[in-house]
């Protein structure tokens, strides 16, 4: 079973989106700030038999990202999608981005 992990799981795109990928058969894991939409999400995957993780975490930071990879990993032991839906920016260089972890064979 593949594992799908969604950024901005609190409405919209990102929620939609976990729904779908649940009712598709995959692993889900959900993340979002506010954690009662977070838990409203989770039981309705839940109740559709879907098998789901959800993490409160704030994707505009960086440590609470790497947790929340860290998190995926060590409960189901990979992540095989990522569907980021977040309504962030984030202003900066991107050239100096180091490419690590998933899909880039370190």
């Amino acid at each position: 079973m593949a594992i799908a992990l969604i950024t901005g799981r609190n409405s919209g795109i990102g929620k939609a989106t976990a729904l779908l990928f649940a009712q598709r058969g995959y692993k889900v894991a959900i993340e979002a700030r506010g954690v009662e939409a977070l838990a409203a999400t989770q039981q309705q995957i839940e109740a559709q038999g879907g098998s789901v993780l959800a993490i409160a975490t704030d994707v505009s930071c960086s440590s609470s990202v790497n947790q929340l990879v860290e998190q995926v990993i060590g409960q189901w032991g990979q992540i095989d999608l990522l569907v980021h839906a977040a309504g962030i920016i984030s202003i900066g260089h991107l050239f100096g981005y180091r490419r690590r972890g998933v899909g880039s064979g370190h």
